[in-house]
């Protein structure tokens, strides 16, 4: 199956399109709004300095720190969340080839649908 898709996304212009701004740019600029602009709290920032990445985040946290104070909250909390899945969709058409079946429904919509149920029940208990 795999070896169909890399055959595919090679030979096809529009696959290739798909991969890249589909899924590798949205997947990417979710995770570069969260690296600028999100709390060092995050566990994704005691990765950082394990791998000995802390530095360059470092440079690019102070690159943007006066950004951020001009940033609405829907664009440093919602955004990265939709696009990492729309990224997820795109990858996930991409590997079905762009159909929807009864046989994949399941597996393209599982994120989504997590992802909702999530902020309903945040919503939720946030009002409590």
């Amino acid at each position: 199956m795999y070896q169909y898709i890399y055959w595919d996304v090679s030979g096809n212009l529009k696959m290739r399109r798909q991969l890249l701004l589909g899924h590798f740019l949205t997947l990417l600029a979710g995770g570069l709004i969260y690296i600028a602009f999100r709390t060092e709290t995050l566990a994704m920032f005691k990765w950082f300095r394990i791998i000995h990445l802390d530095a360059p985040i470092e440079y690019l946290r102070v690159l943007t720190m006066d950004t951020k104070a001009f940033l609405p909250n829907w664009f440093l909390f919602s955004l990265p969340d939709g696009l990492w899945i729309f990224s997820y969709i795109s990858l996930s058409l991409l590997i079905w080839k762009n159909r929807i079946t009864r046989e994949n429904i399941f597996w393209i919509s599982i994120i989504p649908l997590t992802a909702i149920v999530s902020e309903i029940k945040e919503t939720v208990a946030n009002k409590a």
